[in-house]
């Protein structure tokens, strides 16, 4: 018995036509076709088609039908998710080309204020924050994707964290570690290098008059405007 396949260097594919085609005898081994596997096999070590992985996996019973079925709906995801996202304000599709008039890149507004409502008031667990890192390790932003971070980023009254101090702020008793300190000095510091204006250091001086030093019974220090808490006076660390 044998089976034929198409084939041209480097892919899977192309014309049934003399040159493209190479024929594999199979051979029944426990209701297994051995040179079948193998081909598959070699041809996903070789060229990286996850499709002969597949077949690989299921010819060999290393595979159910289950997890191929879930491969395959992972990999249709993986190539869905590739395609541009278009609006019309109400409905929603993918494509890589307009769909038509009227319609424009991104999202609607429903499905923005039902992604918004949805993540209101959740944090992510450390596992999928490690996991969030992992996949954008190494992956540099695009120009547009900063800017639109950069101009989305909220300030001022707007920041979620602004007029907290002391014991209301978010970092209240932390330190950084040795490892994130090394990782801020140095050239690796956002302001290395870089020579700041009178003006700016005239606004940074006349900011730090209004702030006091505090030390609390352990010996603490923190140098702000108001007092950090109860247990907290006017006075510098003990260094002795």
């Amino acid at each position: 018995m044998r089976h034929n396949h198409r084939i041209i260097p480097g892919h899977m594919g192309g014309e049934y036509a003399e040159g493209n085609v190479i024929s594999v005898e199979v051979t029944n081994c426990n209701k297994q076709t051995a040179n079948h596997i193998m081909w598959h096999y070699a041809n996903w070590r070789l060229w990286g088609k996850i499709e002969d992985k597949i077949a690989w996996k299921g010819l060999a019973g290393q595979w159910g039908k289950e997890e191929i079925i879930g491969e395959r709906i992972r990999l249709g995801g993986l190539a869905s998710g590739k395609l541009l996202q278009w609006t019309n304000g109400v409905d929603e599709v993918r494509s890589n080309e307009c769909p038509g008039e009227g319609w424009v890149r991104g999202r609607s507004k429903a499905m923005k204020e039902k992604i918004k409502n949805y993540r209101t008031g959740k944090k992510d667990s450390p596992e999928t924050k490690q996991n969030k890192s992992r996949a954008s390790k190494g992956k540099s932003k695009s120009k547009s994707h900063c800017e639109a971070i950069k101009n989305g980023a909220k300030r001022g009254e707007d920041h979620p964290n602004y007029g907290k101090v002391g014991s209301d702020s978010p970092t209240y008793g932390t330190k950084r570690t040795p490892e994130q300190l090394e990782k801020m000095s140095g050239a690796r510091h956002h302001n290395y290098g870089k020579v700041i204006p009178q003006d700016v250091r005239e606004k940074i001086r006349q900011t730090n008059k209004k702030k006091k030093h505090w030390v609390n019974g352990f010996n603490e220090h923190k140098f702000q405007e108001i007092c950090p808490g109860e247990g907290w006076v006017n006075g510098r660390k003990y260094r002795g």
